[in-house]
């Protein structure tokens, strides 16, 4: 049996013994939100789809934002059931069509658009956008895009999220991304079997780089792939909902899974490599 298939059926095998057990707060926030979700998909003059749009359809006042970036060749469809679930917890999850999402300009041409429509009085989401409250997530090659876009953008998102960012040496030149030039609160994710396209070390190198005074965090998933994120979110969905709410939201349930005397991802099993800095004023916290 040929080494790599030989330890795939290891890593699948320890994957099914592997029994997560999320938190009290992780469960909370991968569970539906008190929104209904609808979406919609925006299409140019020649029928050929531009943005999804997820949105929380019985949410009357104006809303965070959330711009999602694929990863390579992938579609917001890819992702369609964790865009929904955002959407229930009171954001609106704009994701465009892109397939190569790298270099950040085509994330930062969809905030441009999010924008926009929030000043168009024809469209659905006309003053319906709040736009101190903005934020981008993205996976594999969207990661590097998130981070890429504030190249772009005249005012800086509020928070990224990196899911399975890539280590540099699998970046092209135009996507490589610079930590140190980032103005918004980050947070890296990943899983624990990604050892190939985002290991902990490249994670840890990232987390690492942030400004000292800068709102950071990491986590690495236990048994989580690279491919964890798409469909539902997986493993990822239950803090990744807590820390846009935390972050964009000013949801204090939600702030205790990160921060203050004892936040629940440090003391979470199912969570390796857990690293905090500056949120809510707390010192370094550095958990393995």
């Amino acid at each position: 049996m040929p080494i790599f298939v030989l330890l795939m059926y290891v890593l699948k095998l320890r994957e099914r013994l592997y029994r997560y057990r999320p938190e009290p707060l992780e469960r909370l926030y991968r569970e539906s939100g008190p929104y209904r979700s609808a979406s919609v998909v925006v299409h140019d003059e020649q029928g050929r789809p531009l943005y999804r749009i997820d949105y929380p359809e019985d949410r009357m006042d104006a809303c965070p934002v959330v711009i999602w970036g694929n990863g390579s060749d992938a579609q917001p469809e890819n992702y369609g059931d964790l865009l929904a679930h955002l959407a229930t917890w009171g954001f609106v999850i704009v994701g465009n069509y892109c397939r190569n999402t790298g270099t950040g300009k085509e994330i930062a041409d969809t905030i441009g658009y999010v924008l926009r429509e929030n000043d168009k009085p024809t469209s659905l989401f006309y003053g319906k956008i709040r736009t101190d409250r903005m934020g981008a997530v993205g996976q594999s090659q969207g990661a590097t895009g998130v981070l890429n876009a504030d190249k772009y953008l005249e005012k800086p998102l509020q928070t990224v999220v990196t899911i399975a960012l890539p280590a540099l040496k699998w970046c092209d030149a135009k996507d490589v991304y610079d930590i140190e030039s980032q103005s918004a609160d980050l947070f890296f994710m990943a899983g624990t079997h990604d050892f190939i396209i985002s290991p902990t070390a490249s994670n840890s190198e990232a987390y690492h780089a942030a400004r000292p005074g800068q709102a950071a965090a990491m986590a690495m998933t236990k048994c989580a792939d690279h491919l964890e994120s798409m469909g539902d979110g997986g493993m990822h969905r239950g803090y990744l909902t807590a820390w846009l709410r935390y972050r964009l939201a000013e949801d204090g349930q939600a702030a205790a899974a990160f921060a203050g005397k004892s936040p629940e991802i440090h003391r979470n099993k199912g969570w390796k490599h857990v690293r905090t800095q500056n949120l809510k004023g707390e010192s370094t916290n550095e958990n393995d």
